[in-house]
């Protein structure tokens, strides 16, 4: 997975105290959030656009984070995305076989 943006993701990432880093499923686009505290966030009302990694830390010079971290991340969110579109199949599946109830 080639992902663009991810150094300036980490930068940002290791430099904030909270943040969160952001994965658009459809063009591999990697960014950081940065916010001023534990109590802020962005909504993201596109479902291709997910969370992938998060601090906030009440210690400054906390939890720091890889290139490699990222990716990894990013390749687990791929897979469960992956896991969940294959698990709607079986459902719709699984719906058309069933006899239409009547009441």
């Amino acid at each position: 997975m080639k992902l663009k943006g991810i150094k300036s993701a980490v930068r940002h990432y290791n430099w904030a105290e909270h943040a969160t880093v952001m994965w658009d499923s459809e063009n591999d686009e990697v960014w950081t959030d940065v916010f001023g505290g534990c109590n802020e966030w962005n909504e993201y009302h596109d479902k291709k656009i997910r969370a992938v990694l998060g601090k906030h830390e009440i210690w400054p010079g906390g939890r720091q984070t890889t290139m490699k971290e990222i990716r990894m991340a990013c390749e687990e969110e791929a897979k469960e995305m992956l896991e969940g579109e294959e698990k709607k199949e079986e459902w719709a599946e699984i719906k058309e076989d069933e006899p239409e109830c009547r009441f």
